[in-house]
């Protein structure tokens, strides 16, 4: 989400939204998928709204660094900073994947996404984050 004010507002639209539809759940896939789809989408939609300018990733990175909530070392904050500056049905399907070590099939219940555009999206993810791995030693 970028942020713990947005991923705190996510969580509480999520059990909102699991709480009001419960009822409408038809078992045709695993409860835990079906609040996956539904985290995301909440995720995704916040995004969306919240985004209003283009934020880079030292934008991202200096968040991160200044983050008293965020304890990862230097590789883990540019790992999550250039997370962060992924389109974002890419970040949707990484965080999923690599974060959240779901398989392609749970992803594809979650997102109504096929397999096969998942593993794209995984692949072009993977491709865009690699330069911002990179740390530069002088």
């Amino acid at each position: 989400m970028g942020n713990h004010e947005d991923a705190a507002d996510a969580t509480q639209n999520t059990f909102i939204k699991v709480h009001t539809s419960l009822n409408t759940f038809r078992f045709e896939s695993k409860l835990s998928s079906w609040i996956f789809s539904i985290a995301t989408r909440q995720g995704i939609d916040l995004i969306r709204k919240r985004r209003k300018e283009e934020v880079t990733f030292e934008d991202h990175l200096a968040y991160l660094e200044s983050d008293v909530f965020f304890d990862g070392d230097e590789a883990s904050t540019r790992l999550h900073a250039a997370v962060l500056t992924l389109p974002d049905k890419q970040r949707a399907v990484f965080i999923l994947k690599y974060f959240e070590g779901l398989d392609y099939k749970s992803i594809s219940e979650c997102t109504g996404t096929s397999i096969g555009a998942l593993k794209a999206s995984f692949h072009h993810a993977k491709e865009k984050i690699k330069p911002l791995l990179i740390i530069n030693v002088i």
